[in-house]
């Protein structure tokens, strides 16, 4: 049975080649940021857009938005829908 999924627009705040993991938010702000695993993201697109954001020590930051399409149960647990 196929997993539901949903795509969501993000701010990413982290995002490294080879990382396990990328940590995006729904505002931009750092302190509302999520730790999402590559393995569960089934497509990221960087749409070349950016944002104001702020990072973990309160510093405005431009960030790059991004659409990631992950499990809607993992979109729930984190609070991203």
């Amino acid at each position: 049975m196929p997993v539901e999924t949903v795509d969501l627009t993000v701010a990413v705040h982290f995002d490294k080649p080879g990382a396990a993991s990328v940590r995006v938010s729904d505002d931009g702000e750092d302190a509302h940021g999520k730790w999402i695993a590559n393995s569960l993201i089934s497509m990221k697109h960087y749409n070349l857009q950016h944002t104001q954001g702020v990072d973990r020590y309160g510093y405005r930051r431009r960030l790059p938005i991004a659409i990631i399409r992950i499990p809607v149960w993992l979109a729930k647990k984190v609070e991203l829908v």
